[in-house]
């Protein structure tokens, strides 16, 4: 609960008022910096695109936690703003077996990595796996097998996909 310090007692006893103006002698020990968080920000995606916006900046310490996380605003291309969120894309209807809290919290994490997400398929080179095989693994022998021809079309059309995304 927020309260004022009114007056310093010693080093480590303070004097605290509190709103319905109780006053209470309090040990540091059960003292704590009270933070206001914000339960929902909204704004107008069409004012952080005008020309004061792309020329404002910050300067901040990186050490600087006072204001939390800040995520900085990247330029929006035409395409980009386009394109729908993950959580407008998402049926609320396979989230319910989550809690109203629940599915909340996946959504806004949804949008806020809304770029590591897409319906593309990527490649990524964070990561390397290897098998290790056995010492003296020697490979079966398989012959090939025809694909049937019902399937030819859609197997390139992938691979054709997958060449142009750069991942074969």
């Amino acid at each position: 609960m927020p309260a004022v310090i009114i007056d310093v007692r010693s080093p480590h006893l303070y004097t605290v008022e509190f709103d319905d103006g109780s006053k209470r002698i309090l040990h540091a020990n059960h003292l704590r910096k009270f933070y206001i968080r914000a339960q929902c920000v909204t704004y107008d995606t069409s004012l952080m695109m005008s020309a004061a916006d792309r020329k404002s900046c910050i300067i901040r310490n990186k050490q600087d936690s006072d204001f939390g996380e800040i995520v900085t605003f990247e330029g929006r291309s035409e395409n980009q703003t386009k394109q729908k969120l993950p959580s407008q894309l998402i049926n609320r209807e396979t989230l319910a077996h989550l809690s109203v809290k629940q599915q909340n919290e996946l959504l806004e994490l949804l949008d806020k990595y809304a770029d590591c997400f897409s319906d593309l398929p990527g490649l990524t080179n964070r990561a390397e796996h290897r098998i290790q095989l056995m010492p003296g693994f020697k490979p079966k022998r398989l012959r090939e097998y025809k694909m049937p021809e019902r399937l030819r079309p859609e197997v390139e059309r992938q691979l054709d996909q997958m060449l142009a995304n750069g991942i074969v």
